[in-house]
């Protein structure tokens, strides 16, 4: 359900108005595997950074931007099952971005990670900033062996050496 009014309580005038978002790495395989850590930083009201126990939403989502998904891990539930919860330190928090599981087909995808400033029942009320994540799917495998050829005595070795690549053709 949506709902337009914010729960009881809420103090408008504390609530943040912007904040920085920076994953880490920016590229992830769409294998629902792959992580990147995510950097929320400069969590501010007007420029000032919010005071420690702020509570902000973070989703992955298509809410404010459009999506291809993924989790966001760790936090707390919100309300709205689409957020989890986190609690600011220095105007800042950390959390981790999970890759969905997609059949790119050799294309790409994006995840946005989104940050929004919360009511004081934890529900998401604005967005506050965004990063992306791009989601590729693996393209290419290259063998090698070295030696390439073995002698039949059963104790001869190669070692194998697969080079794996996105579709992008970076390794």
């Amino acid at each position: 359900s949506f709902t337009t009014a914010a729960a009881a309580g809420t103090n408008f005038a504390v609530l943040p108005t912007a904040a920085t978002v920076t994953p880490n790495p920016t590229q992830l395989f769409a294998d629902g595997l792959t992580t990147s850590t995510v950097t929320i930083s400069n969590i501010n009201r007007s420029g000032a950074l919010v005071a420690n126990g702020t509570v902000v939403a973070v989703t992955a989502q298509s809410v404010y931007r459009s999506s291809n998904g993924g989790l966001i891990l760790g936090g707390t539930p919100s309300p709205d099952g689409r957020f989890r919860l986190f609690t600011t330190v220095a105007g800042a928090v950390t959390v981790t971005y999970q890759s969905p599981v997609l059949n790119l087909f050799g294309g790409f995808g994006s995840g946005v990670i989104q940050v929004a400033s919360t009511d004081a029942a934890g529900s998401p009320m604005a967005l506050l900033g965004s990063g992306n994540v791009s989601l590729v799917r693996t393209s290419g495998v290259t063998p090698s062996a070295n030696p390439t050829s073995l002698l039949a005595n059963g104790t001869s070795t190669s070692e194998i050496t697969l080079q794996v690549t996105d579709s992008f053709g970076a390794p």
